[in-house]
């Protein structure tokens, strides 16, 4: 069998190591450590009969113990002992780049402690194993949501005349205590309509849906004993918890369209999306980014990798955990496309929200649209179909110039995620899927 190593070089372009950096910043460090000193010692241990090597390396910090990093391959996965709260960080993608320009030397592993044993580890380490789902945990977010019941109800009977004053701490203190209970989801809502008490003349009308729909979330959570697998997940899942993968199980080469990293409180958390090449299911992959506890799966845009994954309780399934470790293939054509323009993407949201009313996010390809700068001060970069539909972007979305630069004012095709009001680019079709989160935005 090809050493893993080799593998790797054959199957992935240099663009798509560079491309799993989640931010600039990450990619810019990761070059940074290719151009400079370097690391104190590296290796790579010899592949087994399985195929398996490991690429190691220490890293010095001024007075202070060296990081540790580590990917194995063709698994891809790495760890390493930085205080990033981005994966994979700049360790992780200067090693892939440095071994990929130059295969390093095959040495001894070296005696760190966390290696014993790592050829074990890797094999039954599949994707997202690090979010680990339990009955504590999931009493905890039931008891948590009981809790923001009753604030929900004593906020009603005291009005929000006083949220214009004291809103933005009352609300962060509550979501403060879902977090605790790690209820994330609805803390993360909570904290989003935090800043709007005050803002404007108009800002209860804009509060009210928001604190509506937390209001019938809770409500749901006190019925959840009599409803399906499915609809138990969903809700479960709204306030943050999510269910241990006993859904369907489903076998592909699972085409990676893109990565989203989502960083709140110095806790990171990426969201994987995956659509498979014969069956055309979408399925996202979810990994815990603990600072200074790094561990996890790199899967580059654009990768295919085959294997089985198995779903969580939904009524409309989107959310998975792979059964086992995920082998990286060569697959011939591009992905299959879903939706051809905006009305038809409008149309697959509509129909799974009337499965799963809980949906934040859904996986959506557009083709053929331009990117629309801002036209007024203050309002969205835009994208316009051939039909003269529009999706507005986020407020935040920083790469709006980097993609009419792409372009050149011609239609492209793009990946991302629709929350049901703002279109979040993730990848760019340009000879294959390519991530748009490392590149540094015109201004």
């Amino acid at each position: 069998m090809m050493p893993g190593a080799a593998r790797i070089r054959a199957l992935f372009e240099r663009e798509q190591i560079e491309g799993l950096a989640t931010d600039h910043a990450t990619a810019q460090g990761a070059d940074d450590l290719l151009r400079g000193e370097g690391w104190l010692r590296a290796g790579r241990v010899a592949a087994d009969a399985s195929g398996d090597e490991l690429l190691w390396a220490e890293y010095p910090v001024s007075r202070r113990t060296p990081i540790l990093t580590t990917v194995s391959l063709p698994g891809l996965w790495a760890t390493c002992s930085c205080m990033a709260i981005r994966f994979p960080c700049r360790h992780i993608i200067a090693l892939l780049l440095s071994d990929l320009n130059e295969p390093l030397p095959a040495v001894d592993a070296p005696d760190w402690p966390d290696l014993t044993g790592w050829r074990t580890e890797v094999r039954s380490k599949p994707v997202g194993s690090e979010i680990a789902p339990s009955p504590e945990r999931e009493a905890a977010v039931i008891a948590g949501m009981a809790d923001l019941r009753l604030w929900l109800s004593d906020l009603a009977r005291e009005g929000l005349a006083d949220l214009s004053r004291r809103g933005r701490a009352a609300l962060a203190g509550a979501a403060n205590r879902l977090e605790d209970a790690y209820a994330l989801e609805a803390a993360r809502a909570l904290r989003e309509l935090a800043v709007i008490p005050g803002s404007g003349t108009d800002w209860p009308e804009r509060l009210l849906p928001g604190l509506g729909r937390l209001a019938l979330l809770c409500e749901a959570f006190r019925h959840l004993d009599g409803l399906s697998p499915g609809e138990r997940g969903d809700i479960l899942a709204a306030a943050g918890f999510f269910s241990p993968a006993t859904g369907e199980r489903v076998s592909d080469v699972w085409h990676v369209m893109g990565q989203v990293v989502e960083v709140e409180n110095r806790v990171g958390r990426s969201r994987t999306w995956l659509r498979g090449r014969a069956t055309g299911r979408w399925a996202g992959l979810e990994q815990a980014i603990p600072a200074g506890q790094l561990r996890g799966t790199c899967l580059p845009a654009g990768a295919d990798l085959r294997g089985e994954l198995a779903f969580t309780p939904s009524a409309y399934p989107l959310m998975a955990q792979p059964v086992g470790p995920l082998e990286p293939v060569s697959a011939e054509g591009d992905a299959p496309a879903v939706h051809t323009d905006i009305d038809a993407a409008m149309r697959g949201w509509s129909a799974a929200l009337a499965l799963n009313p809980w949906l934040r996010r859904f996986p959506t390809i557009l083709h053929d649209v331009w990117a629309e700068p801002p036209s007024l001060t203050g309002s969205p970069w835009r994208l316009r179909d051939r039909s003269g539909r529009v999706l507005p972007l986020p407020p935040q979305f920083g790469q709006g110039w980097s993609l009419l630069a792409l372009s050149a004012g011609r239609p492209m095709t793009l990946f991302g995620e629709w929350d049901g009001s703002l279109f979040t680019p993730v990848s760019i079709f340009a000879g294959g899927w390519r991530p748009l989160s490392g590149w540094k935005a015109v201004v």
